[in-house]
């Protein structure tokens, strides 16, 4: 009897080694897979650390893109203004010039209609004069002209 009540204190000790390995050997292999996944996560983070950092690099370089294409149209803008400024002087300059030559072909015919010496004076000197006016009548309209087309340019760049 007592032989019998030691092997099953043997049977269960032995069956209770055989648990505990079980558990042990379990608890190991839940342990490697909780650190793998650990690894796993932490490797995740990382490569998501690394994307958010070239995003937020990326983002700022499209910011300071935008901002020097803002300051580019806004110069362009204050150009195109002096731009258009400068063609309506040009215009004016040359309407101004137009005026006095008419002005002085009249003169001058009249002065012709006459025939007193005095007359002829006149007319060489209104002939110089309106010579003058027509020199700055076609420097202003090539003015005009060139502003007019720099208008056009700093427009499309706008666009």
């Amino acid at each position: 009897n007592r032989v019998a009540a030691v092997k099953a204190l043997l049977d269960k000790s032995q069956s209770q080694a055989m648990s505990s390995e079980t558990v042990a050997g379990t608890a190991d292999a839940e342990a490697q897979i909780s650190e793998q996944r650990a690894r796993d996560a932490e490797a995740r983070a990382a490569k998501a650390r690394s994307v958010a950092e070239e995003e937020r690099k990326l983002a700022e370089k499209e910011t300071k893109l935008e901002d020097n294409l803002d300051a580019q149209l806004v110069t362009a803008h204050k150009k195109l203004l002096e731009a258009k400024s400068s063609v309506a002087a040009a215009r004016e300059r040359a309407d101004e010039a137009v005026m006095r030559t008419e002005k002085l072909n009249d003169e001058i015919r009249e002065a012709k209609s006459s025939l007193s010496h005095q007359h002829n004076e006149d007319v060489e000197e209104k002939c110089e004069e309106r010579k003058f006016y027509i020199d700055q009548m076609e420097n202003a309209l090539t003015e005009k002209l060139s502003r007019e087309a720099k208008t056009r340019r700093l427009e499309n760049i706008i666009e």
